[in-house]
């Protein structure tokens, strides 16, 4: 069975430059890594781990595989809610895959090479239906729109260090 999947949401389009800085990174830290257009598949580099992936979609659109997007897949009311919530509407989204339900080691692992990405490209965490514990949305700059799950990426990398850390699968 499938695994967790999430997106950081992104106020620009990724240049060329950093498409290919971003593919550096994958090959740098990862490993058996193969990429088909915009989109990478690879296993963590430490031993142990299931394959996981990142794809560059548009904006609420989903990798089909193979560099393929779907459809939208997000409601015109959440893409508003979305917008106003971060201060711009994204124009593109990382999308990130665990390809395995039980590997929570795993998840913990994307989830903290997606926040330094976040970081990295000024983007936006959607966890979709996750949501940290009472208390945890407190923090300063989270939103949580439409039962989205919106975490800036300061948030998203105290959010991986929480002890009830999780991926909703």
């Amino acid at each position: 069975m499938g695994g967790p999947s999430f997106f950081i949401h992104l106020p620009r389009p990724l240049s060329a430059e950093a498409i290919e800085h971003l593919d550096a990174r994958v090959r740098r830290e990862m490993r058996h890594v193969t990429r088909a257009r915009s989109s990478w598949e690879f296993w963590p580099a430490k031993p142990g781990f299931c394959q996981c992936s990142v794809a560059i979609v548009p904006f609420s659109c989903e990798s089909a595989g193979n560099g393929k997007v779907s459809d939208p897949i997000i409601e015109d009311d959440a893409i508003t809610a979305i917008t106003q919530a971060v201060g711009y509407r994204p124009a593109e989204s990382l999308q990130f895959t665990n390809y395995c339900r039980s590997d929570l080691d795993g998840h913990l692992l994307l989830a903290r090479f997606a926040a330094f990405l976040a970081a990295e490209y000024e983007g936006v965490a959607d966890l979709g239906g996750t949501a940290p514990p009472t208390g945890f949305e407190r923090l300063p700059r989270i939103h949580v729109p439409f039962g989205i799950c919106l975490l800036e990426p300061d948030a998203f990398e105290r959010w991986c260090g929480h002890p009830g850390f999780y991926l909703e699968v």
